[in-house]
């Protein structure tokens, strides 16, 4: 009885060219996962964000895929890109070994880009049969932006990328910088090394003309 009214309902839709519903909502494609594999997925500390939202997005989004419920993946996608069909997660699921996250990098809102919320840097193990050229680890990232006020994964938008490496590349700069500025004297002291095979002698004291001798760091070499 359930089948008929199903049926039924197919077909009334579909003689009707009803918007509302589509031939593959009505007949899902289905999605053949083996029930003995399961990606293993890391997501560690050192690379979780501060935006505590966007790391449990993180954590739902990996339980999604690592149990194969491809319905609620397809919900977790941008709405402003075509889909990953069920076949494509379907290679996808029992290719991949391995998933670790790297890191998720807040962004700052870049002037005339459509920027996403975060980067999620991934890095991905495959089984030796799904392996190219014997490469089994890759990395790849990805956008997790806001829609109608969700959070979804998409690839980084074309027009961002750009100004994102930029960013990205001046991030780098400052860093380098940080790390080679030498580090500030000790009230301006100046260390003296004194040979051993000479007794060590008190500097002299500058001509200063009858006036105060000022503070200054002794030079060496004049």
């Amino acid at each position: 009885m359930l089948a008929l009214l199903l049926t039924s309902a197919a077909v009334f839709v579909v003689m009707t060219d009803d918007p509302i519903l589509a031939v593959d909502d009505v007949f899902p494609e289905p999605v053949i996962l083996d029930p003995e594999r399961h990606p293993n997925f890391i997501f560690p500390e050192a690379a979780r964000t501060s935006d505590l939202a966007v790391n449990r997005f993180v954590d739902r989004f990996a339980r999604v895929c690592t149990t194969g419920k491809y319905s609620e993946f397809r919900l977790m996608l941008s709405r402003k890109h075509p889909p990953i069909l069920p076949p494509r997660f379907e290679s996808n699921f029992n290719a991949v070994k391995q998933v670790r996250v790297l890191s998720v990098d807040r962004l700052p809102p870049l002037p005339g880009a459509n920027v996403p919320l975060a980067v999620l840097n991934v890095e991905y193990e495959l089984e030796e049969f799904a392996a190219k050229s014997g490469v089994t680890t890759k990395q790849v990232r990805v956008a997790i932006v806001r829609e109608d006020g969700e959070l979804r994964i998409g690839p980084i938008p074309s027009d961002a990328l750009a100004k994102l490496r930029a960013y990205q590349a001046h991030l780098a700069g400052q860093s380098d910088s940080a790390r080679i500025e030498p580090a500030p004297s000790d009230n301006n002291k100046t260390n003296v090394e004194i040979p051993a095979s000479q007794p060590a002698q008190a500097p002299g004291r500058p001509d200063d003309g009858g006036g105060a001798v000022t503070n200054r760091p002794l030079r060496i070499g004049s």
